[in-house]
């Protein structure tokens, strides 16, 4: 009430004022500054704003920003917040929003008291959407404004659903708040639910290859699985060829969901985009045939085929061929010049229908030719069409090919300049009938060769040849070893060498008729020479200039002039080994067989020469110096004789045994079958009785 008279009294002095103005100035207005004070109002850590401006009286003033750092009084509860400005310390005086608040100056100047009320937030419910919600980390007062959220990018529509906006209720039964749009706090936390409405969708018609109309046209729209119902056939519609309307479909293909023209109904599918095309059902056709001046009785087919769609052409039943035809198939055309179509082939409906005319054709007959062979030709009894295939009959059993000739097919001339045709094979009938000709062709044989006893690998010739035809011989296989003793001639038709020679690599031989040229190799003796050594003696060693074969008889030479043995030795003939342990042959006269492989050397053979030894009594008398029958060769141990009996030494000597020089300078030799001496080289050993005084 004090505050209310207060009121009353301030209201009562303006008036006396007003009224005591000074009427020659012309103007009531206070002109007086005042300022704005401002007070935190129990808020801590921070410092009330200031403003160094004056206002005059009724002037905006615009409130002050939130202080940085400021907290709400001690014990205040925790979702108490500094949201307004008030004129009055209680907040019941007016509220000014912070920071974008105004109020006018009142006359006296203006106090700003921080106003702590209760505060609360928003909560976003993306209420059957997915992805995420939008959030809002401001506190509002009751009653305080709240700008709702944008369209969230990251929020995903149900199913045929489209955003429309926030609601206070999940059912969309409370408050509508545009994205964007304000609604004011109520008393308490406040839940905005994304608002989802259904999507609509149209319907499209294409004619689908149709022409001559506009495709219909539908102005509504519809919710996914509302009931939609088909238009009506367009006036005017022309089918595409061989085609008729047949309602409407969702795939151009005809594969989709038929819905019928004008009463079909269809539900439209989620996600919308249903378009129906128009379903052209094809038109069918039958098929006709023509006898085509045959006779009898034509077939006959029930069925309707589609344009494309293949028709089986009927056998030609009870149909009859013109004279000297006979039944090829179908045609298009009367005059055979359309499409053909064999009996039990095939052939594609074409528009309008299809007509297939029977094709007669003239036949011919096949005639074989033996063409110089003998024996009986094949025949064929079948009659054949000009151009049709005609299957070669095959190599007669019974048809024997000239000499060195063989079977090779058939031609059409006599000459074989004409066409082939294999036996067996395929040929054209030409008009007016074929003749075919046995072609007969070269026989080509192949060489052999033999080694007819020799070892390793003969020649090969991979060339094939014809009676006559000219071969040249291989020449000498470098892999191919002569038998003992032989050496390699060539070749010969023969094994025993009795044919034809053929020179390897140059000479050339006719193959015979018949074939079967077999060239043997040609093996001669190998000769050998006989090659004289003296063994170690001198002179001039004997030579022979023949050749031997193998087993041929060598006659030795005789030692020859001038010869000089090794000392001690005497030449006895030859022999086969230089030790002289081989095989002896007489010089002169002997002979020896030339061994296999050659290489017969005959060594002069050397014998010892042999000694005697002769005694001389050297001046003594009465007896016969002793003798000795042996021989000795050089070097041989020699047992000196005794004294011969009766034996009477010089006067004034004694027999003191044997010496090899008469005075007695020599060797020394004890007498009586004790003392040796050896046999001197050149022999000549005298023992001369030794006389000492």
């Amino acid at each position: 009430m004090k505050s209310f008279a207060l009121f009353l009294f301030g209201l009562a002095a303006a008036a006396i004022v007003i009224g005591c103005k000074n009427p020659s100035s012309g103007s009531d207005t206070d002109t007086t500054p005042y300022t704005v004070t401002y007070n935190l109002n129990g808020g801590t850590g921070a410092t009330a704003p200031t403003d160094a401006n004056t206002y005059t009286v009724d002037q905006d003033v615009t409130a002050a920003a939130k202080p940085g750092g400021l907290t709400a009084p001690p014990g205040t509860p925790l979702n108490h917040r500094f949201i307004y400005w008030n004129t009055k310390a209680d907040g019941s005086g007016t509220d000014v929003a912070v920071g974008t608040g105004t109020i006018p100056m009142p006359s006296g100047g203006l106090t700003l008291y921080a106003k702590w009320v209760d505060t609360y937030t928003v909560a976003y419910n993306p209420n059957g959407g997915t992805g995420t919600a939008p959030t809002d980390s401001e506190r509002y007062a009751s009653g305080q404004e709240v700008t709702a959220a944008a369209a969230p990018a990251g929020l995903t529509a149900p199913t045929d659903k489209k955003f429309d906006g926030w609601n206070t209720q999940a059912d969309g039964s409370g408050t509508d708040v545009a994205a964007g749009g304000t609604i004011k706090m109520p008393s308490g936390e406040l839940t905005l639910y994304a608002k989802w409405a259904d999507t609509t969708y149209t319907v499209t018609y294409n004619l689908n290859g149709g022409t001559g109309a506009e495709a219909p046209t539908d102005a509504n729209t519809y919710a996914s699985d509302a009931e939609v119902t088909a238009a009506a056939e367009p006036a005017g519609l022309t089918a595409p060829a061989d085609k008729r309307f047949d309602g409407w479909n969702t795939q151009a293909d005809g594969s989709g969901t038929d819905v019928a023209a004008g009463t079909g109904t269809i539900r439209m599918p989620s996600g919308g985009g249903l378009i129906l095309y128009a379903k052209w059902a094809d038109i069918r056709y039958s098929v006709t045939y023509d006898a085509n001046t045959g006779g009898g009785t034509v077939p006959t087919d029930a069925n309707t085929y589609t344009v494309g769609q293949t028709v089986t052409p009927k056998a030609m039943g009870g149909l009859t061929a013109p004279a000297d035809k006979r039944f090829d198939g179908w045609n298009t055309e009367s005059d055979g010049s359309g499409t053909d179509a064999a009996a039990g082939g095939t052939i594609a409906m074409i528009s309008g229908g299809l007509t297939l005319y029977a094709k007669w054709v003239d036949t011919y007959t096949v005639t074989y030719d033996a063409n110089g062979g003998t024996g009986t030709v094949p025949t064929d009894s079948v009659r054949y069409a000009s151009g049709e295939d005609v299957t070669a009959a095959a190599a007669p059993a019974g048809l024997t090919a000239p000499a060195d000739k063989r079977f090779a097919g058939w031609n059409t001339r006599a000459d074989g300049s004409g066409t082939d045709a294999a036996a067996g094979g395929t040929i054209a009938m030409i008009s007016g009938g074929l003749t075919l000709y046995a072609k007969w062709v070269d026989t080509y044989y192949t060489v052999t060769y033999d080694a007819n006893g020799g070892t390793g690998t003969v020649p090969t010739d991979g060339n094939r040849y014809a009676a006559g035809a000219s071969v040249t011989a291989a020449t000498a296989p470098a892999g191919l070893t002569a038998p003992a003793d032989k050496t390699f001639a060539g070749w010969n038709t023969e094994s025993d060498g009795s044919g034809t020679d053929v020179a390897a690599g140059t000479g050339t031989i006719e193959m015979p008729s018949g074939g079967g040229l077999i060239l043997y190799a040609k093996w001669v003796d190998r000769t050998y020479t006989a090659t004289y050594n003296l063994n170690g003696g001198t002179g001039t060693a004997p030579t022979d200039a023949n050749t031997y074969a193998a087993g041929a008889s060598v006659t030795a030479k005789a030692a020859p002039a001038g010869l000089t043995a090794p000392a001690d030795k005497r030449f006895d003939g030859w022999n086969t080994e230089s030790d002289g342990s081989g095989t002896d042959v007489a010089a002169g006269t002997g002979t020896i067989a030339m061994p296999s492989g050659g290489g017969l050397i005959l060594y002069a053979k050397w014998v010892d020469r042999t000694y005697t030894v002769t005694y001389n009594l050297n001046g003594g008398t009465g007896a016969t110096a002793p003798t000795d029958a042996n021989t000795y060769t050089a070097g041989q141990v020699v047992t000196a004789a005794v004294a011969p009996t009766g034996l009477v030494p010089p006067t004034g000597k004694t027999f003191d045994g044997w010496n090899t020089e008469a005075d007695g300078s020599g060797t020394d030799v004890t007498a009586g079958g004790t003392g040796t001496i050896a046999m001197p080289s050149g022999g000549g050993l005298i023992l001369y009785a030794k006389w000492s005084n």
